[in-house]
């Protein structure tokens, strides 16, 4: 099957505009222990080839294990994916700090942490995947994000819970909502 057409249809319909990129940054953290990290931090809207950059970033750390700081109101929802799988394969982790919200396609790329942690007051949204020009439900892209949930590990619990609030809410991520759709979480305190 040639994905290319699907893909270019659903690119046009989910990216939106492509005017403020994410800021994609990267540096070593040192940890207490003294040990220098790499890191990487998405702030801000993630639009059209933001998985460009964040891959860029990462292959500057070659092998090495870090962390992914996200801080979104969301965006791309293939960037985000893209953005996603990198992750898991390099088995990152990905934290969302205090007072930050990551939401959307942030969330999905939050869940692609090998461990995931979250600040007590940070916030982490999810909802439907939906065409930016009509705000109407996709079930192409919704469908793509439960391929890419179960690539990751996910059961069909899970993926009806992060696909499934309306395009105009946000259902927020709570402990007891983890608990309950097996979302593996660490509270950073």
């Amino acid at each position: 099957m040639n994905w290319k057409p699907l893909t270019a249809a659903i690119v046009a319909t989910l990216i939106g505009s492509t005017a403020e990129a994410a800021d994609i940054e990267h540096k070593y953290l040192q940890t207490p222990d003294g040990k220098s990290v790499p890191a990487i931090r998405i702030t801000g809207k993630i639009v059209g080839e933001d998985f460009l950059k964040f891959f860029d970033a990462r292959v500057l750390y070659a092998r090495s294990w870090g962390f992914v700081y996200l801080e979104s109101p969301g965006g791309s929802v293939l960037d985000a994916i893209s953005i996603g799988q990198q992750i898991a394969e390099a088995e990152w982790d990905t934290v969302v700090g205090e007072n930050s919200t990551c939401a959307s396609a942030c969330g999905l790329i939050w869940l692609a942490g090998k461990r995931r942690f979250v600040a007590e007051n940070a916030r982490i949204g999810f909802h439907a995947v939906y065409y930016t020009d009509s705000r109407q439900i996709t079930s192409n892209g919704n469908a793509i994000v439960g391929a890419y949930l179960s690539k990751l590990g996910f059961g069909l619990k899970t993926i009806s819970y992060v696909t499934s609030m309306p395009p105009d809410q946000m259902d927020w991520l709570s402990s007891a909502k983890a608990k309950e759709y097996d979302i593996a979480v660490q509270v950073l305190k």
